[in-house]
């Protein structure tokens, strides 16, 4: 999970400098009193992971299956492996 994966939406790729961008459905939303996490699936299955302050959370109101842009850089990701 991290903090540097940023959701947007919007119909088309965005155009932003990070490397990496993938479109994915929200399976999964985690809130907690400090922090929400969100667990989106790209089309091949892998979940990516974002965390947002609950704060920002209630703001933005991202739903389970809103579809969404991952935006991320490659310094921002950790790797786990079941």
């Amino acid at each position: 999970m991290s903090t540097a994966v940023i959701l947007e939406t919007s119909g088309k790729e965005p155009e932003v400098t990070a490397e990496n961008r993938f479109f994915g459905t929200i399976t999964r939303i985690s809130r907690g009193k400090i922090t929400t996490e969100y667990v989106v699936r790209i089309s091949d299955g892998t979940e990516l992971c974002s965390v947002e302050s609950t704060e920002i959370s209630r703001q933005i109101g991202f739903q389970e299956n809103d579809q969404v842009w991952v935006i991320f850089n490659s310094f921002a990701v950790a790797l786990h492996i079941d």
